[in-house]
């Protein structure tokens, strides 16, 4: 399995993607700098142990096949990573630490430890 990583950057989600504060595009968790928090973090990894448990092809290809027939709040992968997100002990505890560590990682790298 691969690491999840974290990329912040104020500007990095093009339009027509812009209006969304985070994207998983596994491994990696791109969220826009002002917009990060413990909550976003967790909803990207709940997509990343969706990817995990029905493999990257099939969760990418059933996501935009999906889409293309619902509104983006009515995807079933968005509804279980919005009822969860706030919910410490829903992920796996694998992926709940590495939630603790990519945040302890980005506020040490702002100086702010939190």
């Amino acid at each position: 399995m691969l690491t999840p990583k974290l990329v912040v950057k104020r500007w990095w989600i093009p339009l027509p993607l812009g209006r969304f504060a985070a994207l998983t595009i596994y491994p990696f968790i791109f969220v826009r700098r002002k917009g990060i928090d413990r909550t976003i973090v967790r909803h990207e990894m709940i997509h990343i142990w969706q990817v995990r448990k029905t493999g990257w092809l099939w969760f990418y290809l059933g996501y935009i096949w999906k889409s293309t027939h619902t509104k983006y709040h009515n995807l079933p992968v968005e509804i279980e990573a919005y009822d969860n997100q706030t919910n410490a002990q829903y992920l796996p505890r694998q992926l709940e630490q590495c939630v603790d560590l990519l945040m302890h990682e980005y506020w040490a790298s702002q100086g702010e430890p939190k």
